[in-house]
């Protein structure tokens, strides 16, 4: 809730308060207080009138959105009558206005507990205005309270999600190279199933999965990671590369047939047509 539309919410308690300045409230014109200054003791004379006078005043600056120097008036004239409700509801006024929302809720319920015990002519409205302006004040606490619970959850899950990013990049940094050793690929597959289980899509990097089974030895279980990544390439592209992988992995689960039509796919002037036709000749030695 914006300063202005809170004043705006605020207008009655305003009027509903400003009846005070002819109400002598409770506190006798004589009576007397102390307030404690270091290591000596001030009297201070109560004095309705002028709690009155400073009432107007805070008043005034409340109405002319100076809510620091409102609340400033508002305190001091609680000082010369302690049980001024209306100067209460002032103070709390001002506290919602400056946003000091937890001040603020508390300053309400001690202006309602002012009015409860008054016995002036404008306690009833006071409570009123209180209360209901307290109610706005929970309600704004309880926001603010989800928008940082909000806020909290999103960051986590921010973080979370650069973390498994983190362990999907530096998987497939470790298998970017050709000459990959199984303990490499051992422990690159280890961070990509890590990232699977913090919900990333295995399907999106398919091709280093079939790398890395390929270089464990897998190669049954590198054959539908490798046909996944060519099935989501572009069909216009060069993806012998990914041809290779496939056909490795045939080679590996014992699918002779499947790994020579995985590596007759890749035609003269692919980049990996060199390598295609090496593991061609290894299928027919084999043959």
């Amino acid at each position: 809730m914006s300063r202005f539309a809170l004043l705006a919410v605020l207008a009655f308690g305003f009027a509903a308060t400003a009846s005070a300045q002819t109400d002598p409230m409770e506190v006798p014109a004589t009576a007397v207080d102390t307030v404690a200054t270091d290591s000596t003791e001030a009297v201070i004379e109560l004095d309705p009138e002028r709690a009155r006078e400073l009432y107007d005043e805070g008043v005034a600056s409340l109405r002319g959105q100076d809510y620091d120097a409102s609340l400033l008036k508002f305190e001091e004239a609680l000082v010369y009558n302690p049980s001024y409700a209306a100067a209460g509801l002032g103070r709390a006024q001002s506290m919602a206005a400056l946003r000091r929302l937890e001040e603020a809720r508390g300053a309400f319920e001690e202006a309602i507990a002012m009015a409860n015990a008054s016995s002036a002519s404008t306690a009833a409205d006071v409570r009123s205005t209180a209360e209901r302006q307290l109610a706005q004040v929970n309600a704004a606490l309880e926001a603010r309270a989800a928008a940082a619970a909000a806020a909290e959850q999103a960051n986590a899950a921010a973080a979370g999600a650069q973390a498994t990013a983190d362990k999907v990049q530096q998987a497939t940094q470790m298998l970017s190279g050709n000459d990959i050793t199984e303990a490499q690929a051992t422990d690159a597959y280890a961070l990509l199933e890590q990232a699977r289980m913090d919900g990333y899509d295995a399907n999106l990097v398919a091709f280093y999965y079939a790398k890395a089974l390929n270089a464990m030895g897998r190669g049954a279980d590198a054959v539908p990671y490798a046909q996944t990544a060519i099935d989501s390439a572009d069909a216009t592209g060069d993806n012998s590369g990914l041809y290779i992988q496939l056909g490795l992995a045939h080679m590996g689960a014992g699918n002779s047939d499947e790994a020579r039509a995985a590596f007759e796919a890749i035609t003269e002037g692919q980049s990996w047509h060199g390598w295609a036709q090496h593991y061609i000749g290894q299928l027919d030695a084999e043959g």
